[in-house]
């Protein structure tokens, strides 16, 4: 298993050349990302998290594009977005038609903590055989405001009870991290995203 964190990677193409398991993941990170799988029996993990404060602006592009057969990729971003934030995500998947036996996924999942923050995700897919499997997926909302007064009823304050949901719909990342292989990293990205979150 090979795990790359590209935060500060100023790379825009990610070549996979070999078999096995490859984790990528990124931070905040605006930008073209393409992830280009060149070997069968490639398993390709792409992992995105954004918390945006204030007039943070992120615009990510990413491409998986499978040249070969016998490969998969997902791809899932989970991104949290207060006052006047802006997000924009693109995401394709490419398949040509000699690359059989393909399975390949993105999913993303927003959370709007303001009115004035702003969040556009378009998935697309360029697909040019039937021996596939591609599936796409993206979802938006707010946080469950009786979930927070539950909270809340319990002595925990506004801000803690947000800072609780907000953590655990993070979490979802870090679990599907862990069931690929990534163990000893996942504790310092929650205590970053535990600082940013606070600050």
């Amino acid at each position: 298993m090979q795990f790359h964190d590209i935060t500060t990677d100023k790379k825009k193409t990610h070549v996979v050349q070999t078999p096995g398991t490859h984790v990528f993941f990124f931070f905040n990170k605006t930008g073209d990302l393409s992830f280009d799988i060149e070997s069968k029996k490639a398993r390709v993990y792409i992992f995105g998290m954004y918390l945006g404060k204030k007039k943070a602006r992120f615009f990510v592009k990413t491409s998986q594009k499978h040249s070969v057969g016998d490969s998969t990729s997902s791809l899932l971003i989970n991104g949290v977005f207060f006052d006047e934030a802006v997000f924009a995500h693109e995401g394709l998947i490419t398949i040509p038609k000699e690359a059989k036996n393909v399975a390949a996924e993105q999913y993303g999942h927003n959370v709007l903590m303001s009115k004035k923050c702003s969040v556009e995700s378009k998935p697309f897919l360029e697909i040019d055989t039937h021996d596939v499997t591609c599936t796409h997926a993206v979802t938006t909302g707010t946080l469950n405001k009786e979930q927070v007064r539950y909270l809340m009823t319990r002595g925990i304050s506004k801000k803690k009870a947000q800072i609780l949901m907000l953590s655990g719909f993070f979490e979802e990342v870090f679990a599907k991290m862990h069931d690929v292989g990534i163990t000893k990293e996942i504790d310092a990205y929650k205590e970053k995203l535990r600082e940013y979150q606070t600050s």
